[in-house]
């Protein structure tokens, strides 16, 4: 196994320029702390032109490319053609929103990273049919009944314990032996990242540590991921890696974190 760690940055044709601009700015800000190996995986979205713009921000870090062409199958398609070409390497998989916010946030990861264990800044206890029975996405009693009782077969009730997907240290023979879905729609994405079949649980099967790193340099197990204070709960002090959702979580009101907390840890 070669323990030097690979990035691999995701970005396609769905996103926006500045997503990449905005890793690039924090990857230069925030050491990483050791040394790597830098992917760019272009999904549908490459030209020269908007290479030439990366590279004159990134400059003066090297990287490689990964021209990802063809395929709408969202992020998990990419992430294993991205293994597949990576084998016997630990890979340290972004999306496109994802970016880091601490420096040596790559040394602290890499520190608790071991063979069997997948590492994430932030874990969640969320399902996508309790958050529905309880309300959490629409405003309509039977629309938040019908979308809870749809996805059951799929999605365990709370609590469902899952790594997140926007942003993961795997190595990629481990993810490659994932049984994934070949992703057609959104709905095929959440049941690889949270389903009944998805990655954690079949990690959780083959009996995988799924630690959650918070910017201590601590390390948490399952049972433990609310104690890391990153994602959904106070202030999410204790963020490595930011994505989407712990920025939507800090611009909420106090009322909104309670009811978003309440549905990604049940307290």
């Amino acid at each position: 196994m070669n323990k030097k760690p690979t990035i691999v940055y995701l970005i396609s044709n769905y996103d926006e320029e500045s997503n990449i601009f905005n890793f690039i700015k924090n990857y230069k800000r925030y050491k990483a702390g050791l040394k790597h190996d830098l992917i760019i995986c272009f999904k549908n979205c490459y030209s020269k032109v908007f290479e030439n713009k990366i590279k004159n921000k990134i400059y003066p870090y090297p990287y490689k490319k990964f021209i990802d062409s063809g395929k709408n199958d969202f992020d998990w398609g990419s992430y294993k053609r991205v293994a597949l070409r990576n084998k016997k390497k630990v890979l340290f998989f972004f999306n496109c929103h994802s970016y880091p916010i601490k420096k040596n946030w790559l040394k602290f990861f890499l520190h608790h990273y071991r063979r069997k264990t997948v590492l994430s800044p932030t874990g969640s206890y969320q399902s996508i049919s309790s958050s529905s029975f309880n309300g959490f996405y629409f405003g309509n009693l039977f629309q938040n009944l019908y979308y809870g009782i749809f996805n059951i077969k799929n999605f365990p009730l709370f609590p469902n314990p899952h790594i997140r997907s926007n942003c993961f240290m795997i190595y990629s023979d481990d993810f490659l032996n994932l049984k994934l879905i070949n992703c057609k729609t959104k709905v095929d994405t959440w049941r690889n990242e949270s389903g009944r079949f998805g990655m954690t649980n079949q990690l959780l099967i083959k009996n995988f540590d799924l630690y959650v790193i918070n910017n201590d340099n601590k390390k948490f197990s399952l049972g433990e991921w609310c104690k890391s204070n990153t994602y959904a709960i106070k202030k999410q002090s204790k963020l490595l890696i930011s994505d989407k959702h712990t920025r939507e979580y800090i611009l909420l009101n106090k009322d909104k974190q309670k009811k978003y907390q309440k549905n990604i840890w049940g307290f």
